[in-house]
């Protein structure tokens, strides 16, 4: 894995994963409502746009496994709050809002490889 443009996407792994099981009097409450899935949303696809950036070629094949794995990951983070942690639980909504957020990435970085072949 010589690829350094793995590195971010490797590193937002680990944010996510470090921010999914702390303890969540540790976190900033924005105080609006339902707040946490537009996060859930935005985290996940930024994890998938990196990851498409990263490691994708044209291969469609590819770009589906960068969202079942960025879902995958969500939805295992979800569980180990579940499982693992005291101080969080299992929320399917917000495993929901992970796995939307995995696609919209990749489907973000489709589209800006289209507008650009277009351009070109």
């Amino acid at each position: 894995m010589g690829n350094r443009k793995v590195i971010p996407f490797l590193l937002w792994a680990i944010l996510i994963a470090i921010l999914s099981l702390m303890p969540t009097d540790k976190l900033p409450d924005p105080k609006i409502t339902n707040i946490d899935k537009a996060v859930h949303l935005t985290m996940y696809g930024i994890l998938s746009l990196l990851a498409c950036l990263g490691l994708a070629n044209e291969s469609r094949k590819r770009f589906f496994t960068i969202a079942l794995f960025s879902a995958s990951y969500g939805f295992g983070l979800e569980c180990c709050q579940g499982l693992f942690c005291t101080y969080r639980s299992f929320d399917w909504w917000d495993a929901v809002y992970n796995c939307l957020g995995a696609i919209l990435g990749v489907v973000l970085f489709l589209i800006y490889v289209r507008i650009r072949k277009e351009k070109d």
